[in-house]
This record gives structure tokens, sequence and C-alpha cells, in this order.
């Protein structure tokens, strides 16, 4: 359809794209309430802390690994619902939250290797292979859980950064 040019910069209308849905406002809140309620259980597996000891930091890395499919599924459900419905104070969170998350995870890397010699080294052989396939799973989640977050945190920032423009 052909425009008249004025001369004016005349913003845009909003269009009904634009408002949030019920859907997206769903995600969105569910997906903040995965994240607090899955972050609060990878949380407390940290609890009390036993620095120093090895056993607990390799069993507490590798329980709070087995616990992020909950708030991650949260973390994603908060950015796709971000980037569709127009909210820069989520998608901020988004991009925050998965920072933290990442740093957390790598540190917890370095704590886990540290103890996989000494968890080879006290475990009975009857109890080997359970240790064995703990260590592959803790392995294949370090590697797919920070690729993830690296993902969603650049697509929570993009969404932040679309709204600011």
């Amino acid at each position: 359809m052909p425009k008249v040019l004025t001369g004016r910069n005349e913003e845009p209308r909003p269009t009904a794209s634009d408002e949030p849905s019920p859907s997206r406002a769903v995600w969105a809140w569910t997906g903040l309430a995965f994240l607090i309620v899955g972050g609060a259980d990878v949380a407390l597996t940290w609890f009390p802390m036993q620095f120093g000891n090895p056993e607990w930091e390799f069993g507490s890395v590798t329980a709070a690994m087995n616990g992020l499919p909950v708030p991650m599924l949260g973390l994603a459900a908060m950015i796709w619902a971000s980037a569709e419905g127009r909210r820069k104070w989520m998608a901020t969170l988004s991009v925050v939250v998965g920072a933290v998350l990442l740093l957390c995870i790598l540190a917890g890397l370095v704590l886990w290797a540290t103890g996989i010699p000494l968890a080879l080294q006290s475990v009975p052989a009857n109890l080997s292979v359970g240790l064995e396939k703990a260590l592959v799973k803790t392995s294949i989640q370090e590697v797919v859980y920070p690729v993830l977050l690296v993902f969603l945190t650049v697509r929570a920032w993009r969404a932040a950064r679309s709204r600011a423009s």
C-alpha cells in the first residue's frame, strides 16, 4: 500500500504481536518458578559446606549437575517468553542468571576434576562400575550444560539489546 511521506518521524503503532499473549505470560512465570525452585534445589546440595573434603566436593558437584535440568528449562522458558513478549527485565535477568550459572558450572568442573583421582582410588572394585557411570554422566553434563548456557545467554543478550533500541 503506498504511503505519503510527511517528513515526520512517526512511531510505529503497537500491533497485537507486540503485546504479551497469555501463553507467553504462562511460559514466563512458569520459567521463573522452575528457575527459582530448581535453583534452590541445586543450591541446597552445597549446604552444609565442607570445602576441603574431597568426597563432599565430588559428591556435591555431581548432585548439582544432576539437579540442573529444572533450572535450565526454567531459564530457557524465560528467554523464550522475554524474546517473544518484549520483556526487557526478563531478558536482562536471564543474561545475568545464565552468566552466573555458567561460571558456577565451570568452577564446579575444576573442583570435580580434582576429586576424580581420589574417587577412583577409594572405591572398592565391586562399586567401580557405578562410579564409572557417574563419571561419564557428569562429564557429559559438564560439556553440554556450558554449551547450552552460552547459547541461551547469547539469545537472552540479543533479546535484551533488541528491547533497548
